[in-house]
């Protein structure tokens, strides 16, 4: 699940200092779905947190948590010991390794992926800038629209991602961050975005 994680928010305000950031996803593969929440919280220069919930499973446990300070990474479910829960080494999770605590929010927002890439090469494809390099070593495609990302495609060894930025239905509605991996979807809308201070204890989703 971890690797098929999509993001549809509102407008984020500037990312710079704190960030907590409540989001509903919706995965959907034909006729079927399943939803949950999602919670971001990103301390300013720090670590970030992602949170998720997960359908009722004797499979899964209820909710997954990642911590990265840097290249650190943690990995825990919730309750604790529950199954199918991540480990730390999972391979899937060497991207987010690589690419630290700070790119979990330029994903989400779509601002700043740029600087997370290894430029090979730039040019201009219908009047967006068009990048092509590596992110987090694996090739990548990054288009960009008056500098917010429009879409990005990632090839990681685990599968190829695609990742889009696309305005929601509504005027003035939530953006879209979708992803496609095996004929499948998975939609990410943002309920809140608070850019308010945080405790580095809030990282642990305690209260939850």
């Amino acid at each position: 699940m971890t690797a098929r994680i999509v993001i549809l928010l509102v407008a984020l305000p500037a990312l710079a200092g704190a960030l907590d950031l409540e989001a509903r996803w919706t995965w959907l593969q034909g006729p079927f779905q399943r939803r949950g929440e999602l919670r971001l919280r990103a301390l300013e220069d720090g670590p970030a947190a992602l949170r998720w919930t997960l359908p009722e499973s004797a499979l899964l446990p209820s909710a997954q948590v990642l911590l990265l300070d840097g290249e650190a990474l943690l990995a825990w479910s919730e309750p604790e010991g529950a199954p199918g829960s991540l480990r730390p080494g999972d391979r899937r999770l060497a991207p987010l390794r690589a690419l630290g605590a700070a790119f979990p929010a330029a994903l989400i927002s779509g601002r700043g992926l740029e600087g997370f890439l290894e430029i090979e090469s730039e040019g201009r494809e219908r009047g967006w800038t068009l990048l092509r390099g590596r992110l987090a070593g694996h090739p990548a495609r990054l288009v960009l629209s008056r500098g917010r990302a429009r879409s990005l495609a990632w090839e990681l060894p685990a599968g190829s991602l695609e990742f889009r930025w696309i305005r929601g239905l509504r005027r003035g509605g939530p953006r879209l961050l979708i992803l496609h991996e095996g004929g499948g979807k998975l939609l990410l809308e943002t309920l809140n975005c608070d850019p308010g201070p945080l405790e580095p204890a809030a990282l642990f989703f305690r209260e939850e």
